[in-house]
Formats: structure tokens, C-alpha cells, sequence
């Protein structure tokens, strides 16, 4: 627990929230258009649960001593830097 001005500390392997992202492959930038059933409004294609701070995402797993970090502002841009410079 962080006492009042306390410096926010990383999660240190612990869960603190869930990035999600809703994809549809047919869609022209891979992301689903989805619409509230109650108000018609589109509804974002991405989706935060839980805490921002102190956390990251780890969305390949590089062993003890990964030769490469990947860093970007998305996961869709991540991953698309690991697949292209993955030994094929």
C-alpha cells in the first residue's frame, strides 16, 4: 500500500490491469468498429482495466538474457517491429 506522496513504485511482476483490444481482420486498420447498443456512439477499439502506472505489457517472452527490447506506443506497433525483425 502507497502512503500519501509517496513515489508510485513498479508492480514488480505483480497484475495491475488488462490492455485490450477488440480486432477485426477485415476492418482497414485491423481494429473492430463497435457501437453501444443503448446510445449508437462508437465505442473505442481499445480498452484499459486497472492501473497505468508502474506497469508494461510483455507481449513476447525473450528468455533470461533477450538479445532485443522492443519499445513503442502500442502493442499493434510492437508487435509488428518483433515480427518483421524475427530471424525467419
Amino acid at each position: 500500500m502507497r502512503r500519501e506522496g509517496e513515489t508510485p513504485r513498479p508492480a514488480e511482476g505483480r497484475f495491475i490491469g488488462v490492455h485490450i483490444t477488440w480486432i477485426d481482420l477485415e476492418a482497414p486498420k485491423g481494429k473492430a468498429e463497435t457501437v453501444d447498443p443503448d446510445t449508437g456512439m462508437m465505442l473505442p477499439a481499445t480498452k484499459i482495466r486497472g492501473s497505468l502506472k508502474g506497469g508494461s505489457i510483455r507481449l513476447v517472452y525473450g528468455g533470461e538474457t533477450p538479445t532485443r527490447y522492443f519499445i513503442g506506443e502500442g502493442i499493434e506497433t510492437v508487435l509488428y517491429g518483433v515480427a518483421v525483425t524475427a530471424p525467419h
